[in-house]
């Protein structure tokens, strides 16, 4: 009796087919068919997309030979799948066909593999049909997969989750469905999964205003017109700058503060932090919450890898593992423990930490190296009466910066007009007091938050009315005489017709 293991192998790039071939003409207790692909032929369905090389090996005295012989097989591979073999003539018709080619046999008198071999050749017809079929149900396969993870995406799913999570939002799970014309049974659970992980992969490498602007507007949420201003409401409340609070959101979700990769939002329980942020976490769909108690607890980063986000809940920041901690908050990757396994890597990921109490470390100097990690800090922050049942559109963050950009790009038109020196603008000390309220608002609340507030067009004019008064003071000193230089009188510098004499003006 004969048993058959199918393989498929790629050869390291500083090794050759010939280097392989000695190991397989060493082998003398069984018979090897290899075929090499190129996986150039877009029609061919191989899940491999590089040069590599199939094969069918027969044998008859066990495993334990076949295993010896990929040991001598491996260091000259990057990769070797083996798999037993069901059907030998079947699979030797398919790495038989074009555009694969044989390579290399060694087939014993005994064999069986020539009689496959001949049956397989007509069979390469049938094989040639379920290729294509097999192609057409990949394309399928692919078109649902493309269409889940737009829908997906624009729904803001929970991360790391399967189809039974879904099956259980039933209403939303048939809408789903209906979108993209297909039955429950028709979706498998590996078409869920490839969804996810590429889903995965584009919310990873998305900035936060094009996750923010693909949020769709679901059932229990308020519009994003109505986010805005209920942000920009909260804002004036909480006495804070509208505009430095989107933009501080915006760069570090998109880890561009440096070695400060990190919020601190702390206030009391019902101040609205956690309600605002939670939009932000609906954006990010892949996101990993910290709830222990310290940091110095060494399983504390585990959950926190592949995420677009981690969000550290009530932490108490202790001097144990705090390299680590550091590294982390510095947006530094680093290495972690696991549960199941010894360590793994976690690469940079924005970190936003919600508190109610300020409770720091005891050490004075830690306590200072954690705030250098800080993009920014909101400390303090009441309690806000007015809290909707709704939850926040994700959306208000983009819109929001959108309207800040225009109001900078208006502003500075305006600097560029006051400016012109052919008729500078006198300075106007009434421009400050009529904002209107909207105006009020994006700036923070107006006089209460004036320390951080927008500049307004006064400042403009202040600008403008410093350079018109440097400009004038400077044509009022150019007509009086300037005790740094003085004129001397003219003197022979040589022999040249006549042009030997000159004013010259010399500086002391």
């Amino acid at each position: 009796m004969f048993s058959y293991r199918k393989i498929v192998f790629g050869i390291k790039h500083k090794y050759q087919l010939g280097d392989v071939l000695k190991i397989f003409k060493q082998q003398r207790c069984y018979s090897i068919l290899i075929s090499q692909h190129n996986a150039i032929d877009t029609d061919d369905c191989c899940d491999r997309l590089d040069e590599h090389y199939h094969g069918v090996v027969e044998f008859s005295n066990g495993e334990g030979k076949i295993g010896n012989f990929l040991m001598q097989l491996w260091p000259y591979c990057m990769y070797i799948n083996d798999d037993h073999c069901s059907s030998p003539a079947e699979y030797l018709a398919y790495i038989t066909l074009a555009p694969k080619r044989t390579v290399a046999q060694a087939i014993l008198n005994s064999s069986k593999l020539l009689d496959y071999l001949q049956t397989a050749s007509s069979m390469k017809l049938e094989v040639l049909r379920r290729k294509t079929e097999r192609k057409i149900s990949l394309i399928e396969r692919n078109a649902k997969v493309i269409k889940l993870v737009d829908i997906l995406l624009k729904s803001g799913y929970e991360g790391n989750c399967g189809l039974s999570q879904f099956k259980k939002n039933e209403e939303q799970f048939q809408k789903w469905l209906n979108e993209i014309n297909e039955t429950a049974r028709s979706i498998s659970q590996e078409t869920i999964e490839t969804a996810l992980s590429v889903s995965q992969k584009i919310v990873l490498n998305s900035p936060i205003l094009v996750l923010s602007n693909r949020f769709e507007l679901q059932n229990g949420y308020l519009s994003p017109e109505e986010s805005v201003r209920f942000v920009l409401d909260w804002c004036s409340y909480q006495k804070l700058n509208p505009k430095e609070f989107t933009r501080n959101l915006i760069r570090c979700l998109d880890k561009e503060g440096g070695n400060r990769n990190s919020i601190y939002l702390q206030g009391s329980g019902n101040s609205g932090k956690t309600y605002i942020i939670q939009s932000i976490l609906d954006a990010c769909i892949h996101v990993g919450q910290v709830m222990v108690e310290s940091t110095a607890y060494p399983y504390v980063w585990e959950k926190c890898v592949d995420k677009r986000l981690i969000v550290l809940r009530e932490p108490h920041f202790s001097t144990i593992n705090f390299d680590q901690l550091d590294k982390i908050l510095s947006g530094s990757g680093t290495l972690i423990f696991k549960h199941n396994d010894i360590v793994d890597y976690l690469p940079p990921t924005p970190v936003i930490i919600l508190a109610n109490e300020h409770d720091w470390t005891d050490d004075p100097q830690l306590s200072e190296k954690i705030k250098k990690r800080f993009l920014c800090c909101y400390m303090g922050l009441k309690s806000s009466p007015n809290m909707s049942e709704k939850k926040l559109h994700p959306r208000w963050l983009s819109l929001l910066n959108e309207t800040f950009s225009c109001q900078n790009s208006s502003k500075a038109d305006q600097m560029g007009s006051k400016t012109s020196f052919a008729r500078p603008l006198k300075f106007n000390p009434d421009t400050n007091n009529g904002m209107k309220l909207t105006e009020e608002r994006l700036n923070g609340g107006g006089e209460k938050a004036s320390s951080h507030s927008l500049k307004t067009s006064g400042d403009c004019d202040l600008f403008t009315t410093q350079i018109s008064t440097n400009t004038k003071q400077g044509s009022e000193n150019t007509m009086q005489p300037n005790p740094k230089y003085r004129k001397r009188p003219m003197r022979d510098i040589g022999h040249d017709g006549g042009r030997n004499k000159m004013n010259r003006v010399d500086v002391i």
